[in-house]
């Protein structure tokens, strides 16, 4: 085996599963990612560059704005980071990025109001920061919502126009005139089920939601890794098990997985339903822990992120054979610069190449399943030459 030593100290990192998972170092991109949820709490959001956090419910709808019965008058804050134990409603800049949203939702924690509409006059007047019923103009907009509690929000008799300024951090709902339907003004710290009944009993929270339609991600990622090379390059190499409507992979680094720059792009296949290998090749590595991601662009141009993975050069292989990740777990890829034969062998020169379920993807890459081998020191041989791999 031809080996020029430099003494090759080399981590890979792979991900098999490639999502979203709503944390603020890996925020949703879209609002339907939130249908995904599967528990309630606070999530994060990047919808095209802007930033925010707020509660999500188990039915994946993305709380808007909150307030409680016998809270003083005064405007919701506006705010990036909303909980659901206090008052407040999206700024302008997050409700300006809900177009995707398809519901609406009012609700009341007592349950008296849990209603749905998807009426777009609605929805526009959210993502508008307007007030969604004003009175006797707006009887149509307000017809579609459902149970339980519709009736209420329907406001069939609205007589009047509101006098409120229309933004829904003052005024979220006010049919005005219609003494059996809820109101919900801050601004002048209205929390009624029915305005005549009065104030809401203490502490019933009002909320208002939307919902979008859960989009499948357009890439589902496997096998993301990356290794240092010969030549001081690093090698990254990605499989796709699904495409739908992608258009390109950008190749990321980064010193500090923080601050990215774009080494490569590389085309998609933009739909398929069969596994497609990609590799690029990072020619300018820097000296030390270089971190990768792909930004995965779709057709429609939206975005999504994969994980991380990461290559130390502070050390480099010259070798014909490449093997990756190495050190390994189960499932290993092989890679010779000629085609040919492989065998593989154990650290007591046994060989194993039938039992680690060796796999041609082409003529010059394998894979192996070594999951159910022994942990420790393998050699792998072919026309190329030789490597050796551990197996932890």
């Amino acid at each position: 085996m031809k080996v020029a030593f430099t003494l090759l100290f080399s981590l890979v990192f792979s991900f098999n599963v490639f999502s979203q998972t709503g944390t603020a170092a890996s925020p949703f991109t879209s609002l339907g990612n939130a249908r995904a949820v599967t528990s309630a709490g606070i999530y994060y959001f990047n919808l095209g560059g802007v930033q925010f956090s707020t509660y999500v419910n188990n039915a994946g709808l993305v709380l808007v704005a909150t307030d409680i019965s016998g809270s003083a008058a005064g405007g919701l804050p506006q705010v990036t980071a909303l909980t659901n134990t206090g008052r407040g409603v999206l700024s302008p800049a997050v409700l300006a990025r809900l177009t995707t949203a398809t519901v609406a939702n009012i609700s009341t924690s007592d349950g008296t109001v849990n209603s749905n509409t998807t009426n777009p006059g609605i929805i526009s007047r959210i993502i508008a920061n307007q007030t969604l019923h004003t009175g006797r103009n707006d009887l149509s907009i307000n017809s579609g919502w459902g149970s339980p509690g519709g009736t209420r929000l329907r406001a069939e008799y609205a007589t009047c126009v509101t006098q409120i300024q229309p933004s829904l951090n003052l005024n979220v709902f006010h049919p005005c005139g219609d003494n059996a339907s809820l109101h919900w003004v801050p601004e002048t710290g209205l929390h009624r089920l029915r305005y005549s009944e009065g104030e809401a009993p203490a502490a019933v929270r009002f909320n208002l939601w939307v919902g979008a339609v859960l989009v499948p991600l357009p890439v589902k990622l496997t096998d993301f890794n990356a290794v240092a090379s010969t030549n001081n390059t690093v090698k990254l190499n990605w499989t796709t098990q699904v495409e739908v409507n992608s258009d390109y992979f950008l190749v990321e680094r980064s010193a500090d997985a923080t601050q990215w720059s774009t080494v490569t792009k590389v085309n998609a296949q933009n739909n398929s339903n069969t596994p497609t290998i990609y590799n690029a090749i990072d020619e300018s590595p820097i000296t030390g822990t270089n971190f990768y991601r792909l930004k995965i662009v779709d057709l429609d141009g939206s975005i999504e992120y994969s994980g991380i993975v990461r290559a130390n050069l502070s050390t480099v292989a010259r070798s014909s054979v490449t093997v990756y990740p190495n050190p390994g777990r189960n499932k290993i890829y092989i890679e010779f610069d000629k085609p040919g034969a492989v065998r593989i062998f154990n650290n007591s020169g046994v060989e194993v190449t039938r039992k680690v379920n060796l796999t041609r993807l082409d003529p010059q890459h394998y894979t192996a399943d070594f999951s159910r081998e022994p942990k420790g020191l393998y050699v792998i041989k072919s026309a190329s030459g030789a490597a050796k791999l551990l197996i932890e």
